[in-house]
């Protein structure tokens, strides 16, 4: 009772304290570690991790991209450790054991979503990252069994944001624009969403959350079209 009553102590001071203070501490690093690690429980020290992150995030935007660098390499490793192979992604979303996962998701949407409003403070190797660690994050190798279904976080993505507002918002300005072609190429993006487009084009019926992702993958690709760089992503080669 003790150990939990300090616990609960210790959790209302880090949250009282400024997000600016506390990055820049001297204890920040252990800190740091604490949080990353709280993703991965399934219970409210993995709230705790989503609304402190949340919280550095958005009050200490010089920090925003390695926060965010930081944050969906946990997102992705607590993806791969989750049940997310089954038949199709609705049992998926059913299951209430990936409750967690999903709000995990949507808060990673966010983050996104907001990355664009801190673009010029950001350096090219920093953007370089923060593009290459979203979109390695939705792509997935090909499963070897064609007729096997394993989730990836773009299926989760679509879930949250099947319109993809946050890719429009990272295309506005040409210098993301090079960046994205760049990342798109090299983490094979284009096969990944040329490949899923095509899969469920040939289902005889799409259950809501396979339509789901079927508009994520036709808006971010045909998003990428839009621009005369995007272009170049065609022809897309897709092995079978």
């Amino acid at each position: 009772m003790r150990n939990e009553a300090t616990r609960w102590s210790a959790i209302q001071r880090l949250k009282a304290f400024p997000a600016e203070d506390l990055i820049t501490s001297e204890s920040y690093k252990e800190i740091k570690a604490a949080l990353l690690e709280s993703l991965h429980n399934q219970d409210d020290g993995g709230l705790f991790g989503m609304n402190m992150h949340l919280k550095l995030f958005t009050e200490a935007p010089f920090a925003s991209g390695k926060i965010f660098v930081d944050y969906i390499v946990q997102v992705q490793a607590s993806l791969s450790n989750a049940n997310c192979r089954t038949e199709q992604l609705e049992e998926i979303i059913d299951d209430y054991s990936n409750n967690i996962l999903i709000r995990k998701c949507a808060l990673l949407n966010y983050f996104l979503k907001k990355l664009p409003d801190e673009w010029l403070d950001f350096s090219e190797k920093r953007m370089h990252k923060i593009i290459k660690a979203a979109f390695e994050f939705i792509v997935q190798p090909l499963p070897r069994d064609l007729t096997e279904f394993v989730a990836s976080g773009g299926h989760f993505l679509s879930i949250i944001d099947p319109a993809v507002e946050w890719f429009s918002l990272w295309t506005y300005t040409l210098r993301q624009r090079d960046l994205i072609l760049k990342e798109m190429m090299e983490t094979q993006l284009p096969p990944y969403l040329a490949y899923h487009i095509s899969s469920l084009e040939e289902k005889v019926k799409l259950e809501r959350a396979d339509s789901l992702h079927y508009a994520f993958c036709l808006n971010l690709l045909g998003t990428s079209t839009l621009y005369h760089h995007g272009r170049a992503l065609f022809p897309i080669s897709v092995s079978r």
